[in-house]
């Protein structure tokens, strides 16, 4: 099973995602990341997640645009903390945090460059709620297979 390269950095994204929440923290402060080298770009363009290897090395050096509500402080500096710096120092991902006073702001801007023939977009992820997730859903934007990838990774 292939991925076009956005989609496939958003899902490597949100995997690591739930491995750092999930690794054992450090007792004693992290060394300072290195700059690692840059990871081989694949030549088709698309890439095999069965492989985590692979999904690292693609993800490696990429920026990730997450818009997420930016409302508030405390969660706008969780995200940063708990999910940006684990991210950049363990995966050389940059996590951008695209602040929003609205969801529904991020949703229109996927659709809308779904319309203009957009793709990639500008937006690799969303926080989202109910209403929102239904407006993706209807206009068949989201990537509805996700929860049945197997990848076959050691965990950190």
């Amino acid at each position: 099973m292939t991925f076009a390269r956005p989609r496939l950095v958003a899902l490597a994204l949100a995997a690591l995602m739930i491995l750092v929440a999930c690794g054992a923290q450090p007792a004693a402060a992290p060394p300072a990341p290195t700059d690692p080298p840059p990871a081989a770009a694949p030549t088709s363009g698309e890439l095999d997640v069965a492989s985590w290897d692979s999904v690292l090395a693609a993800a490696r050096g990429q920026t990730v645009n997450w818009y997420i509500w930016g409302g508030s402080e405390s969660i706008n500096r969780f995200v940063d903390d708990f999910y940006g710096k684990p991210l950049q120092e363990r995966y050389g991902i940059t996590l951008n945090r695209v602040p929003l006073a609205d969801t529904v702001d991020a949703v229109n801007q996927v659709l809308s460059e779904k319309t203009a023939g957009k793709d990639p977009g500008a937006v690799d992820m969303i926080w989202i709620n109910g209403e929102n997730f239904l407006s993706l859903k209807q206009a068949d934007m989201l990537y509805a297979g996700w929860s049945q990838l197997r990848v076959e990774h050691p965990l950190p």
